[in-house]
């Protein structure tokens, strides 16, 4: 996991160049339990995101993503 202030450097220079970030969240809600952040404030600078339910949550299986609206 990347510190957040690397991650969102990350963001913001490929957006500058016109590159879309895609945030693979498989583990997102561990990560936000650890790090104490909100999950909205971890990956709010990703253009899309997915995560997994079946990792770290115990669902039986399944996928979400998310996309940015512009």
């Amino acid at each position: 996991m990347y510190p957040q202030e690397v991650f969102d450097e990350i963001c913001e220079q490929a957006h500058e160049r016109g590159l879309k970030v895609h945030l693979d969240g498989a583990r997102i809600f561990n990560a936000a339990v650890a790090t104490g952040r909100a999950v909205s404030e971890l990956c709010r600078q990703a253009d899309t995101v997915m995560f997994c339910l079946s990792k770290g949550l115990g669902a039986p299986a399944g996928r979400c993503w998310r996309g940015r609206r512009n």
